[in-house]
């Protein structure tokens, strides 16, 4: 989340949004930190190929939590589990998936712009 290029290509908006950045290899397992933030009455979200709502239809009301693994091994299963809700981006055409950050983007944005 700190690297140099990811810092610049954010411009300065990756100071202004709380970020967790979860290791699988970290002491918390996902489900606790799913119920750690669940507790403190976040919905959390994953971003998953074949969630059951898009994203575009989501209210994404109250406070949110926004899941989104890595390009290689996508959200773990355990984490999958823990969500509240599986949501997925739709995209025409025979595309599979989207670039990591761009999935993220496309979320954040819709939360915020429902929220405004």
């Amino acid at each position: 989340v700190y690297n140099s290029k990811v810092l610049r290509s954010t411009a300065g908006s990756v100071f202004h949004i709380p970020i967790i950045q979860y290791l699988r290899n970290d002491d918390i397992s996902s489900k606790r930190l799913a119920g750690q933030l669940k507790a403190e009455g976040y919905t959390v979200y994953a971003a998953h190929p074949r969630g059951e709502t898009s994203c575009f239809e989501e209210p994404f009301e109250g406070k949110s939590v926004i899941v989104i693994g890595n390009e290689a091994n996508g959200v773990s299963s355990e984490m999958l589990l823990s969500c509240d809700r599986l949501l997925t981006i739709p995209m025409p055409g025979k595309a599979e998936s989207l670039n990591a950050s761009v999935a993220a983007a496309l979320m954040i944005y819709e939360k915020r712009r429902r929220n405004l």
